[in-house]
């Protein structure tokens, strides 16, 4: 065999081993260190692209308030003034001390003569209503309706004894008592009289 056809032989040999080479790097590299006996690695594979959770949208922005206006109250009727009770007035007491007859307006601490007639003698006393009465002896019988400022003299048919009593019955007729007459009774504030022999 000559030179020459001793390299044309040797050519396609070397391009052989040269190819084997190649692909025997390729799948090193594609299919991983298996092919010389090391342990396969997992294959990694990729996950799928997942997008971000969207973040709510922020509410939209409220209107303001409208402004707070004061508004004037409608006028108020005016009320009445409080009217109170007056105060109730301290009661006259009416006593007969030596004949006379006397008057206390200050619950009983002080005592004062009442002048009615010089020569009565006086021997009972009484307010009943709004008058005033004072008797004595003699059928004297006075009566008074400004609290003793004044007083007039009544006059009683047959009446001529001592008065010794004053007072009003349940009926609130005026009534007096005599030492020695009976009484007497009033229906009408003392115009009109009906005399009871019985005490």
């Amino acid at each position: 065999m000559t030179r020459s056809h001793a390299n044309w032989i040797r050519l396609p040999l070397a391009a052989a081993v040269l190819a084997c080479l190649v692909f025997a790097t390729l799948d090193r590299l594609t299919l991983g260190p298996h092919i010389i006996g090391e342990p396969p690695r997992p294959r990694v594979v990729p996950k799928p692209f997942v997008a971000p959770p969207t973040l709510p949208k922020a509410a939209p922005d409220l209107p303001s308030p409208p402004p707070i206006v004061a508004v004037p109250l409608p006028p108020q009727p005016s009320l009445p003034p409080l009217q109170l009770p007056p105060l109730p007035t301290v009661a006259v007491l009416w006593t007969i001390e030596a004949g006379q007859v006397r008057r206390s307006t200050d619950r009983a601490l002080t005592w004062q003569t009442v002048s009615i007639a010089p020569d009565a003698v006086f021997r009972a006393a009484a307010q009943i209503g709004p008058r005033v009465w004072a008797g004595g002896d003699h059928g004297a019988l006075y009566c008074s309706t400004d609290l003793g400022a004044h007083w007039t003299r009544a006059s009683v048919p047959g009446l001529t004894g001592a008065i010794t009593s004053i007072a009003s019955s349940p009926s609130l007729d005026l009534r007096i008592q005599t030492a020695s007459e009976g009484s007497w009774k009033s229906p009408d504030a003392g115009l009109h009289w009906i005399h009871s022999a019985e005490p």
